[in-house]
Parts: structure tokens; C-alpha cells; sequence
């Protein structure tokens, strides 16, 4: 049961991550500094874009553990 409980969890806590990072994407979309909103700079467009790739990276991740469940699969590995 930990690896369904453990997918299922991450799922869960995904779905907070994801809200977080669409309302800081708007908020650096509409802060400005030096005339220009806080999205234009590398500094902090780039890391948002590695923090949007992660969280979707997890996302198929817990999926996949959750489709080898279902196919009576091991899935540890991807669950841990």
C-alpha cells in the first residue's frame, strides 16, 4: 500500500506546487523593475521554466507508478 499511498501523495502535493507556480508566473508577468515586468529576466524566467519542467516531470512520474499498479506491475522504483 506505500506505493499507492506514495503516488497518490505526490499527486496531491503536485497539485500545490502547480497553483503556486501559475500565480508566480502572473505575479512576475505584471512586477516591474527597470521598466520592464520581472518575467524578461533570465534570473527569474529560467528558474520558474526548471521549476515548471520538475513538477511536470514528477507528474508523469506518479502517473506512471499508478498505470504499472493497475497493470498488477512492480513499481517501487518509481514510486520511491
Amino acid at each position: 500500500g506505500f506505493d499507492f499511498s506514495r503516488a497518490l501523495i505526490g499527486l496531491q502535493v503536485l497539485a500545490v506546487a502547480r497553483v503556486a507556480l501559475e500565480e508566480t508566473w502572473d505575479y512576475v508577468a505584471q512586477r516591474e523593475a527597470f521598466g520592464k515586468p520581472l518575467s524578461a529576466f533570465q534570473g527569474v524566467s529560467h528558474p520558474l521554466a526548471d521549476f515548471d519542467t520538475q513538477v511536470e516531470a514528477a507528474r508523469l512520474l506518479c502517473l506512471q507508478t499508478l498505470w504499472l499498479k493497475d497493470r498488477g506491475a512492480p513499481h517501487t522504483a518509481e514510486a520511491a
